[in-house]
């Protein structure tokens, strides 16, 4: 009987640290997408006051330079209504 609650016992905790290993992994990849952004706004601000580019060509540089996917799928497609038109492999 001590053996089977001692199993159990290990299932449980198992379970519940692989479940704990999940969440923290999508907090850290927040966690990256979130330092991301602040650096492309960064750069976003920095090429508005300090170049004459048009606002679409902006995005798009600042899309290129993004080290995550969905920073850079949010400048680029912030970029199509002024003027910018992709193709679906851009985008990948």
């Amino acid at each position: 009987m001590l053996e089977l609650k001692l199993i159990l016992l290990a299932c449980i905790v198992l379970t519940s640290s692989g479940i704990g290993f999940l969440y923290a992994k999508k907090y850290r990849e927040r966690l990256k997408e979130l330092k991301d952004l602040r650096l492309a706004m960064t750069i976003l601000e920095t090429k508005m006051k300090l170049t004459k580019e048009p606002i679409a060509h902006i995005f798009e540089t600042v899309a290129r330079q993004a080290q995550t996917r969905n920073i850079s799928l949010l400048f680029r497609t912030s970029s199509r209504p002024y003027g910018i038109h992709h193709c679906e492999q851009c985008l990948e």
